[in-house]
């Protein structure tokens, strides 16, 4: 996989894949100039575009590894320190689109949710709703402390009964959901 960096210039839906150097007004690539070298100002892309690629989930991580350290060594913001201002900002947002596009696309899960976020498909986060539910939980308990300190100040066995089942109930489901959510973490991580 070679850059194709004439073609990564486009916006998304735009079919604009060509514009002047800001330096030296000759055709220019997306991250830089090929004629004078300048980097260039950042457009508005996708990370598929970033890199010259299709919106295809199947991709050549080897390929996209070797793009970004190409682009990194050429991108780098130490290589810009005596340029202008300007075009250390550049240097250094282009920088960080950069690793935040591989970042996303070299991970298989996170290019596919990329993808669907890009075609207008908003997934529900399972793993929020699961740490929400543990933290609710919490608070949950803290009602049942007070079951038990008020059953105490009653002298209530089965007050105390129902105050400890409630606890053990609740303790279970935490138990449970934090699993839960070990277990999404896990999956996503591999």
């Amino acid at each position: 996989m070679t850059i194709d960096t004439s073609k990564t210039t486009a916006t998304a839906g735009s079919g604009d894949t060509t514009a002047s150097c800001w330096s030296c007004g000759d055709m220019r690539a997306a991250h830089f100039c090929h004629a004078c070298g300048k980097v260039q100002p950042p457009l508005p892309v996708n990370y598929f575009s970033f890199f010259g690629l299709p919106r295809k989930l199947n991709l050549d991580v080897a390929h996209l590894e070797r793009d970004f350290y190409e682009l990194s060594r050429k991108l780098h913001p130490d290589l810009n320190a005596r340029a202008d201002k300007r075009e250390q900002e550049w240097s250094l947002e282009q920088s960080s689109l950069l690793n935040d596009a591989y970042r996303t696309l070299k991970d298989p899960i996170k290019r596919t949710q990329y993808l669907l976020r890009l075609e207008g498909v908003e997934l529900e986060s399972h793993k929020a709703q699961f740490e929400k539910k543990y933290e609710e939980l919490a608070e949950e308990l803290k009602n049942h402390w007070d079951h038990w300190d008020r059953a105490l100040d009653l002298d209530s066995a089965q007050e105390r009964r129902d105050a400890l089942d409630g606890m053990v109930d609740l303790l279970n489901r935490r138990s449970y959901i934090r699993n839960l959510v070990r277990d999404v973490n896990e999956a996503l991580e591999t």
